[in-house]
């Protein structure tokens, strides 16, 4: 298996085992070892006997390598390690790893941890899981020639998942395309960090089983802080415990006493970055009102007290219920911000708490006559039930998770309070308390109520993993929050008044975002002086944030191509009303708004700076080659090119199809082909969502479509649209998102004005 490290690392050697004595290489010498297979046991060193699930054994490894041990007798035998004696009193070898240094970076705690995590997390986690899986695969398909000649011939030099599976699939059809991508997933998981990776090497190699690991504070004596690791035990578990995996953020929760304010704190700052990057800004008065429930949320998750030793594995399973009440006017950000709460929350706990866990989404418009809501929300007792109750109680585990997982449920809409309306919100209010206590009766407003004894069995009421959303451009009236507030799940209802982001705020975000998108091109960015004094509108910020990538795509393309360094930025409007880019108080780029596209484009002599892009034909106009300029750095996301010339746009097609590296989807017809699966549809049914997704992510795809009529034009209004393509199937991480697709649209009759509004360019015939 070749690796290939694409970047170099940034970090300087700050302590002697972390780089390798060889003065040609610039990869840390521990993760040498892993990719080499030789980091675990350590060689030539004498091999330390298999522990097995021998908590003598487990103490006289570490006993052996100068840590400090006690074995816990009550309640049940596990071996206590303390925390101070990870720390080095020696120097190391700079050219092996001792099985003491293996120790320390297994358990997050060797002093290049940082760098060390940092490296293998941007260079080699990648080629690193994609070879296990391809060592694993050899292993399973051992018998089978075609299939093992192909992993032979696999290379880590640049993995890609669906060309494994594509060639594997093609050569030996009995093979299931979900097989692969959840061994691989879980191979993911398993190997999140570098600790973790150190962790499933241990763990082989010793035939051991760990059923977990408690970290146990004290602030006020810091010499007692200890590790207690429990083994399995076949005598006392009656169940085998999943494969250990450590939380993400393990070294965050050891580095010092205030172990899990130091993890909420990291959760929130992820979180809130995490909204960001999805293009949502949350303004300091929201993220005022936030916190606190949030904070709440993610403590439930990792601890029920916060005065008990704390989990070490894996996990999130949280147990306080999180409602929110989003009211406002339109184009006030609702519903913007629960679709990026969704990836964000994912994102929050996939890097710091359980790279396993979903969050999943279920969608449910309240704003109906009231007997279509009730037949929508009622569950049926049959096995053909897909009603939403019965949608949201099946999303949190579906058969290729793992485990169970959160879905945020988003209640739209909900209507105004007024009872001679229908809807109206009390009559909502109630049929959705009914409903999701698991009562098909009508609700009974009687002040003394009890429901039935079982009923709390029968509903969803009592899970604290689903999040749920109401959206309303008006307020929740007192009868209305009385009849959720009988549920468990809306006890911490929190109404919130959302307005769009206006002055000041809109500036900040402008900042936050421009810089957010320079640092993802160009990692030496920290922190730049930035003036915004351009017009950044009013009301829905979507428009703001696609301008936005565009001065990001100039300021980064003039800096690659002059190799020069960012220290101050300046957006300004001309008198003429151009959008003026002053890059160190020197450089000045001018670019004009095309209303017809809402794209910039440069008014001087700019270059175009992807090279593929730049060997077009200049008669195929200079606007479509910034266009795929654009597509191939992902600014536009999606790119869309509309034309009711079918020879054109299919010429155009040819072109990018044959560009090195991209994918394409040729001949799609709306009318005949669908977008995504419906509710009903089969997982084998053909459509286009899932046809995109199997290229893998952050790759380039070109899709051409041809729609004879204006109906085709309407179907594919979601599909082209720069929102996440999400349905009731969809995870944060299985959603459909924009960057790197390209769509050509043949309009047969008159371009619609839903299609002309997404369109990135529209070529006219002629």
């Amino acid at each position: 298996m070749d690796v290939h490290l694409s970047k170099k690392s940034r970090h300087s050697p700050s302590h002697p085992i972390l780089f390798s004595s060889s003065s040609s290489s610039s990869t840390p010498l521990a993760i040498q070892l892993l990719l080499s297979n030789q980091i675990y046991p350590p060689q030539p060193q004498p091999q330390p006997p298999l522990i097995h699930n021998s908590i003598t054994s487990l103490k006289s490894l570490f006993d052996s390598n100068q840590f400090r041990t006690n074995v816990v007798i009550s309640p049940r035998s596990a071996l206590s390690i303390y925390k101070d004696s990870f720390v080095d009193s020696f120097s190391p070898s700079s050219t092996t790893i001792s099985t003491r240094a293996f120790l320390q970076f297994t358990f997050g705690l060797h002093p290049s941890q940082s760098a060390i995590e940092q490296f293998y997390k941007t260079n080699v986690k990648q080629t690193y899981t994609f070879s296990l899986l391809v060592k694993r695969l050899k292993f399973l398909l051992s018998s089978d020639p075609p299939s093992l000649s192909i992993l032979t011939s696999t290379t880590a030099l640049q993995p890609s998942l669906s060309t494994l599976i594509s060639s594997l699939t093609l050569a030996n059809p009995t093979i299931q395309p979900s097989q692969i991508t959840s061994e691989h997933s879980r191979i993911v998981c398993q190997n999140s960090t570098f600790a973790n990776a150190c962790m499933q090497l241990f763990l082989v190699h010793n035939v051991t089983t760990i059923k977990e690991i408690m970290l146990k504070s004290s602030p006020d004596t810091p010499q007692y802080e200890r590790i207690t690791i429990t083994l399995y035990d076949s005598e006392l578990d009656t169940l085998k415990p999943d494969p250990f995996t450590f939380l993400p953020s393990l070294s965050l929760a050891l580095s010092s006493s205030s172990s899990l304010q130091n993890l909420l704190d990291a959760l929130l700052e992820t979180f809130w970055s995490s909204l960001l990057s999805h293009s949502y800004f949350a303004t300091p008065a929201l993220i005022h009102q936030l916190t606190p429930e949030l904070t709440k949320f993610l403590q439930s998750g990792l601890t029920q007290n916060p005065l008990l030793p704390l989990l070490l594995n894996a996990h999130f399973s949280p147990t306080y219920p999180l409602a929110f009440y989003l009211h406002g006017l339109a184009g006030a950000g609702k519903s913007s911000f629960v679709r990026a709460f969704i990836p964000a929350l994912n994102e929050t706990i996939e890097e710091n708490l359980d790279p396993e866990l979903l969050v999943r989404y279920v969608k449910q418009n309240l704003n109906k006559p009231f007997c279509d809501l009730n037949l929508e929300l009622t569950l049926r007792p049959n096995n053909n039930d897909l009603s939403v109750m019965s949608i949201i109680q099946g999303r949190r585990q579906t058969l290729a998770q793992t485990k169970p997982g959160l879905v945020v449920i988003n209640l739209e809409e909900c209507p105004f309070d007024d009872p001679s309306n229908d809807p109206n919100q009390l009559e909502t209010c109630q049929l959705i308390s009914q409903r999701f206590s698991g009562r098909n009766g009508e609700f009974n407003a009687a002040v003394d109520y009890e429901p039935p004894r079982n009923s709390k069995d029968r509903g969803i009421s009592g899970d604290a993993t689903l999040l749920t959303f109401f959206t309303s451009n008006y307020e929740l009236g007192g009868d209305g929050r009385s009849a959720l507030g009988r549920l468990d799940m809306f006890k911490n209802l929190t109404s919130i008044k959302m307005e769009a982001v206006a002055k000041t705020d809109r500036t900040d975000f402008a900042k936050k975002y421009l810089l957010n998108m320079l640092q993802q091109t160009n990692e030496d960015i920290n922190i730049i002086n930035i003036t915004i004094s351009m017009d950044v509108g009013s009301g829905d910020t979507r428009p703001l944030v696609r301008h936005l990538r565009m001065i990001a795509f100039f300021i980064t393309g003039y800096l690659k191509s002059s190799s020069s360094h960012l220290s101050s930025l300046i957006l300004s409007n001309s008198s003429q009303g151009l959008i003026q880019i002053t890059i160190n108080s020197s450089k000045i780029i001018t670019l004009t708004h095309d209303e017809v596209s809402d794209n910039l484009f440069p008014t001087q002599d700019t270059p175009i700076y992807n090279t593929l892009a730049n060997s077009i034909s200049l008669s195929k106009t200079p606007k479509f080659r910034r266009i795929v300029d654009f597509f191939l750095s992902h600014t536009l996301t999606p790119a869309v090119v509309v034309s009711t010339s079918k020879a054109r746009l299919s010429n155009l097609v040819d072109i990018i199809s044959a560009f090195d590296g991209v994918n394409s989807i040729r001949g799609v017809n709306p009318d005949n082909y669908k977008m995504m699966r419906s509710l009903y549809d089969s997982r084998d049914t053909p459509n286009l969502r899932d046809d995109i997704l199997k290229f893998g992510k952050n790759t380039h795809t070109v899709v051409e479509m041809c729609c004879e009529g204006l109906d085709a034009q309407l179907q594919i209004r979601e599909m082209i649209e720069d929102s996440p393509s999400m349905t009731a199937f969809s995870s944060a991480k299985s959603a459909l998102y924009k960057e790197g697709l390209f769509f050509f649209v043949y309009c047969a009759d008159e371009i619609s004005p839903e299609v002309r509004s997404r369109a990135s360019l529209i070529l006219e015939v002629g």
